[in-house]
């Protein structure tokens, strides 16, 4: 039987299968040619689309941005906004060694310095992102007590890394640096400062129930603060208040009252400082005799080396974090951090912001 040739070489000369072949072949292209015309006319109308899309939604944001802008100015005709920057319990020359609190802490005065660096950039940081929400109109610095470590207690004198007086030098220095710094930041916004004392700068051992600023280290390191500050920054007002252990601060319809913390006494239990913090404030809430009897609206005191943000009250945490007795005798290790509030003039406060400096 002889052998067929292959398909191919059949086709070659069968002249219907080359009709057909020519014909699917022209069919193909108009296919082609029609896919090709509709890409184009959907990619044409894609980009008008887009560009539709692009000018609605500029448009959009535009007149969101338009409207935000006309509140915020409204608002800040209406009521002003004071940026409180919490600074308290440094303990400049305080030392604390990694293998006193199982490797969680380090503090001596080169990481003293940088916190304080990280704690004056993030401040600033912070205000300027919430001044997009918040226009500011003044800023209120607290500077909260135990700024220096003192020499209190004996376990003080042996591990401080340098003697009190040039502790409080170092403690000037770095405030020096961070209102150079916040007053080149925001030229021209008043800058209000309250001062406190704390406990371990005292020069006696046990507190004194008045005038305690005459014993106290701090109170030095703040004059001397104040002086230079009147000659560089004139804008600048210090609330050197004569009892130095509580201040007042009145901002639009409310009164803020700043001490370090030193009168609160704790007993322990389950509920920790806020039991008796809580107490504390609720019968000292009339004490602001300067303002008429009108009842403080927001206690800030230091001095417990934690975080707390309630309603009536702030607890702000240490810069120099967890030592040997924090690691002893608490349990509890919190990260060395700082605070910032925003006061509206109207509504009182509206934010804090734990300001970690650590890292």
């Amino acid at each position: 039987m002889a052998k067929k040739k292959p398909l191919i070489e059949r086709l070659k000369h069968d002249p219907q299968a080359e009709l057909q072949r020519d014909r699917h072949k022209l069919r193909l292209t108009q296919n082609n040619q029609l896919l090709n015309r509709k890409h184009k006319e959907l990619h044409q109308e894609c980009e008008r689309l887009t560009a539709e899309n692009d000018f609605l939604q500029n448009a959009v944001l535009g007149r969101l941005k338009q409207i935000q802008m006309q509140a915020f100015a409204a608002r800040s005709k209406r009521s002003g906004n004071c940026y409180n920057l919490c600074a308290t319990d440094w303990h400049c020359e305080k030392g604390i060694r990694l293998e006193h609190v199982n490797g969680r802490n380090e503090f001596n005065p080169k990481i003293c310095k940088e916190r304080t660096e990280r704690f004056w950039q993030k401040s600033v940081t912070m205000c300027k992102l919430y001044e997009n929400f918040s226009p500011m109109d003044r800023i209120l610095l607290w500077f909260g007590g135990d700024m220096i470590n003192g020499a209190l207690h004996q376990e003080d004198v042996e591990n401080n890394t340098m003697g009190t007086t040039d502790a409080v030098v170092f403690f000037v220095e770095r405030a020096l640096e961070g209102l150079d710094f916040i007053n080149s930041q925001f030229p021209g916004v008043p800058i209000d400062i309250l001062c406190s004392i704390g406990n371990h700068s005292r020069t006696t051992k046990k507190p004194r129930s008045s005038g305690e600023k005459n014993t106290n280290w701090e109170w030095l390191g703040y004059v001397m603060l104040a002086k230079f500050a009147a000659r560089s920054w004139p804008k600048m007002r210090w609330l050197l208040e004569e009892n130095a252990t509580e201040a007042y601060y009145q901002y639009g319809e409310h009164i803020y009252r700043y001490q370090h913390g030193t009168w609160i006494k704790s007993a322990g239990g389950i509920g920790g400082v806020s039991v008796p913090l809580r107490r504390k404030v609720y019968t000292t809430s009339k004490s602001a005799i300067q303002f008429g009897n009108r009842f403080v609206s927001r206690d800030t005191v230091g001095h417990f080396h934690q975080y707390i943000d309630s309603n009536e009250y702030a607890v702000v945490n240490c810069l120099c974090g967890a030592d040997g007795y924090t690691v002893s005798q608490i349990g509890v290790v919190n990260r060395p951090s700082q605070a910032m509030q925003i006061y509206n003039s109207e509504r009182g406060k509206v934010m804090m912001n734990e300001i970690f400096v650590d890292a």
